[in-house]
């Protein structure tokens, strides 16, 4: 079974803040594992709206990227927000075969605490696995 990598909503707006490609960066992370799928969460989706109206050109731009197909994920429904649905995606699709994409600290200690795989960004667009 392909892995399945949820990226948060800060996964999605740091290409832009930091200048990399996503999905470069998630397939070097990955390096020997299986093949992989990227999921984006419905609620991030809102997320990046919400930021984009405020003014956030980061948001915008990863909202386009998602939108007009400039990566290819699959977007998946939740009745939560934020963390919590990033968390019902993980219980859904099961543990094992489930990376997070995330920068967030609360996120990735809640994650450390259910022993989730995660992988965060280290330097310029090198993601680091955990």
């Amino acid at each position: 079974m392909a892995l399945k990598v949820i990226l948060d909503t800060n996964a999605l707006m740091l290409p832009f803040e930091s200048g990399f490609n996503l999905q470069f960066a998630v397939q070097s992370a990955l390096a020997g594992e299986r093949g992989y799928s990227l999921i984006v969460p419905e609620p991030m989706l809102d997320e990046l709206r919400r930021l984009s109206r405020e003014g956030r050109w980061e948001a915008k731009a990863a909202l386009k990227m998602v939108e007009e197909k400039g990566l290819s994920v699959e977007i998946m429904a939740s009745e939560r927000r934020g963390d919590e649905a990033i968390l019902e995606l993980i219980e859904r699709l099961g543990s094992d075969d489930v990376v997070v994409f995330t920068n967030d600290r609360e996120l990735i200690k809640r994650l450390k605490g259910l022993r989730v795989r995660f992988m965060r960004l280290r330097g310029k667009g090198h993601l680091e696995m955990e």
